[in-house]
């Protein structure tokens, strides 16, 4: 099987089996088990789910949801009016299984897998409904995983990052390459 074919990106619904989920993170594992749908019903985020389609097991989820953040925290000195609060959308839960983070001894970049997913989605809905950015709350451990993809910090917010909608045109002209 292709690894492409390996799995798809949906909606969290009722059919999908949370309870056999862990990503050994157990505040993310909470979410997923007894939050994330409740939180989608309700339209407070939008919940995705990465399937194993030869399982249909949860192998990964994240959520985004509607946020706002002032200019003044933003590193881009010149580009925005210091008076403004901006539009973005915020990443705030991403983790992936912790057994299937390997497959035959190889890695299978599930993180990789969802923040793309993640960030082509935003980048696709500024068509619709404006954001100038995509910021998350990073843990420590996973501060380096989101500066390879390009992440900058926020001012004065400690593990605050965020990525313009400008970069992540990029990494989708990147990606059709």
């Amino acid at each position: 099987m292709a690894e492409a074919d390996r799995y798809r990106i949906e909606h969290l619904n009722k059919q999908h089996n949370r309870k056999e989920f862990t990503c050994d993170k157990p505040a993310l594992d909470r979410y997923l088990k007894e939050q994330a749908r409740q939180d989608a019903t309700k339209k407070l985020a939008a919940v995705f789910v990465l399937v194993d389609n030869d399982t249909d097991e949860i192998v990964g989820f994240y959520s985004l949801s509607a946020s706002a953040i002032d200019a003044t925290e933003f590193p881009l000195e010149g580009r925005l009016s210091r008076r403004m609060t901006y539009p973005v959308i915020l990443l705030g839960k991403l983790a992936t299984s912790v057994r299937h983070r390997e497959r035959e001894g190889k890695k299978q970049r599930l993180g990789e897998i969802l923040l793309l997913d993640a960030l082509f989605r935003c980048y696709e809905q500024t068509n619709q409904v404006g954001a100038i950015a995509v910021i998350l709350d990073a843990k420590t451990d996973s501060v380096p995983f989101y500066l390879k993809y390009g992440f900058l910090p926020v001012l004065d917010t400690p593990n605050r990052f965020f990525i313009t909608m400008e970069s992540i045109a990029k990494l989708v002209k990147k990606s059709q390459v």
